[in-house]
């Protein structure tokens, strides 16, 4: 008995200190349970060359699965985690693949990564190019009784950049629909012009000015 007392005794503040640790580690893991849980993070390209382009479809945003403790997950609401993808080796035309596991940044030390879809990610550059292509003008149906007398538009041609084989697809720029109005003389047009490959941009604004001569037709 006097030997159970005496252990009792000795280093007992350590052995209560232990005792109230363990005791708070349970209630935090009773109260803080692991979930998993799905996240949208988005898709950051970095160190690309200047004079390349990606002409690869790929998505802004990975769905990545994580578990751990929930109070981390909910931290993981905001914006903080991120796929990073240094495209800094790609110093030419070429390809190369992510693994998207390897490139989340940002994510708590407590959070584990279970999966992410996609898992991974190929990367397609080329070189930048230019061209310019002609502005073709689309029109609505002439108004009732007018004829077109003259049409013109300024400037005729636009400066397209993209990567080299996607510019090399675009034969033309095309203009929204010019809706016409039924009245004689001269009519101004600020339309907006487009190209059909999402990757190819224009050099300046594409907005050009389309003058259209209507006149009524004569019996």
């Amino acid at each position: 008995m006097t030997r159970l007392l005496r252990m009792f005794r000795d280093h007992f503040w350590w052995k209560a200190f232990s005792v109230a640790v363990a005791w708070l580690m349970w209630l935090v893991l009773v109260n803080d349970p692991e979930v998993t849980s799905t996240l949208s993070v988005p898709v950051q390209y970095r160190n690309l060359g200047w004079d390349l382009e990606i002409s690869s479809d790929l998505p802004a945003a990975v769905m990545v699965q994580v578990r751990g403790p929930q109070s981390a997950v909910r931290e993981m609401a905001g914006p903080r985690a991120a796929v990073q993808l240094d495209l800094s080796t790609l110093t030419r035309a070429g390809e190369r693949t992510f693994t998207m596991r390897d490139t989340i940044t940002g994510l708590s030390s407590r959070l584990g990564v279970v999966n992410a879809v996609p898992s991974q990610l190929r990367v397609t550059v080329e070189r930048r190019t230019a061209r310019e292509v002609p502005v073709d003008v689309k029109y609505a149906s002439l108004p009732e009784g007018f004829r077109m007398v003259s049409a013109d538009v300024t400037p005729d041609v636009l400066r397209i950049l993209g990567p080299e084989t996607l510019v090399r697809k675009v034969n033309r720029a095309q203009t929204d629909l010019v809706e016409l109005e039924a009245a004689e003389g001269v009519r101004e047009y600020h339309v907006s012009a487009y190209v059909s490959e999402a990757h190819v941009s224009f050099a300046a604004s594409p907005v050009v000015l389309v003058k259209v001569t209507l006149e009524k037709n004569r019996k």
